[in-house]
């Protein structure tokens, strides 16, 4: 099958993306806490969003109105943006994946981004970084209401460039990207780091260094 779309992650993948991850979380175990949600012992290192669904139910569980779990997700994610947008300003490209992305249009293949950041970030750094037109849809955390790694925000993409999944190849650097490329049935390239090493990749189809991102322009070109 001929590839006709890449799939990126954001954060790690195509840019460094400087936000005080731990001041996030302790403010919204804070928040949680005060409504009476218990952080269980593994939400302190487990996907916040995981852990925000978590909390969801247990407030319907509990008597909560729709309503009233609504205005609680409103508040947590406030505290996400406050910190997502502070952390803007010092965000960069991760090296050589400028290129990457250049070539990859030359060629035809169409781009999206696959990510739990804002859309409205995405593209204002995208936008920033002279990257925003090589990329056709952006599949933020504000489009879809299951997250990686639960294939929707995958599908999401593949209905609007109207893809099968083995048309596509996904690039991300956490396993949390290969379960989702896994779960939406696409074929995965890793990117990898100190922090998630290749052992951590098991079922990736490819495997190439943070540090020379560069070697997956003739992956990308062998698939075309």
């Amino acid at each position: 099958m001929v590839l006709k779309a890449i799939l990126w992650d954001f954060d790690g993948t195509i840019i460094f993306f400087n936000i005080d991850a731990q001041r996030m979380r302790q403010g919204i175990f804070q928040y949680l806490t005060s409504l009476g949600f218990e952080v269980p012992n593994d939400g302190r290192w487990r996907s916040i969003f995981s852990l925000i669904q978590d909390a969801k139910e247990f407030f319907l569980a509990t008597g909560k109105t729709v309503a009233e779990v609504n205005s609680y997700t409103s508040n947590v994610e406030d505290i996400i943006n406050k910190i997502e947008t502070e952390g803007t300003g010092t965000t960069r490209l991760v090296p050589g994946v400028s290129e990457i992305i250049q070539q990859t249009s030359k060629l035809g293949i169409k781009q999206a981004i696959i990510t739990l950041n804002r859309g409205q970030n995405v593209t204002g750094l995208l936008t920033q970084f002279g990257l925003i037109q090589y990329f056709e849809v952006i599949a933020g955390r504000d489009v879809v209401t299951q997250f990686k790694p639960d294939p929707a925000h995958a599908q999401y993409i593949l209905d609007r460039l109207q893809l099968r999944p083995e048309e596509c190849l996904m690039i991300g650097d956490h396993p949390n990207d290969l379960e989702t490329a896994q779960n939406a049935h696409i074929p995965f390239a890793a990117v990898i780091t100190d922090r998630h090493p290749k052992a951590e990749f098991a079922g990736a189809q490819f495997l190439v260094p943070q540090d020379n991102m560069k070697e997956f322009i003739p992956i990308i070109r062998s698939q075309f």
